[in-house]
């Protein structure tokens, strides 16, 4: 099966669909997976900011850009140009405190360890909170 060209406004949809996905199994206490989705959520987002930079707004394939392939997301901040604006835009303890103390610690391999309730709706709060969660500040950027 051969997949459309990834681009900016798809990966705005994912990322969206990732935080509302991870709401639901947060309702249904599936802790583990909910952390790792919306984890990917952010991970979409700061790529919808990368696309963001090229002419067409697509994503790369592979061959064209491997280093965007990451999912290291602070990685993935830094390379978006991002890492600076975080810093000068935090003026709000609580976007500083969702960055570096939880959103920034997620990694691809959470998903094959059990993260518990607590973890996970720690790190879904520090994503969707609509005034000074992580998702909505990656908003104004992409």
């Amino acid at each position: 099966m051969e997949y459309p060209q990834l681009d900016r406004s798809r990966l705005h949809e994912l990322a969206n669909r990732y935080v509302n996905d991870a709401e639901v199994l947060l309702q249904n206490r599936r802790w583990a997976s909910a952390y790792y989705l919306v984890g990917y959520a952010v991970e979409c987002a700061l790529k919808a900011c990368l696309a963001k930079q090229r002419p067409q707004h697509d994503f790369p394939d592979r061959s064209e850009s491997k280093q965007w392939y990451t999912h290291e997301l602070r990685d993935l901040l830094k390379m978006a140009g991002l890492q600076v604006a975080l810093e000068i835009d935090q003026t709000s303890d609580s976007l500083r405190a969702n960055w570096t103390k939880v959103v920034s610690t997620w990694r691809p391999e959470s998903r094959y360890y059990q993260q518990t309730q607590p973890m996970a709706a720690e790190m879904f709060r520090a994503v969707s909170d609509t005034k000074e969660g992580v998702l909505q500040w990656l908003k104004q950027h992409w």
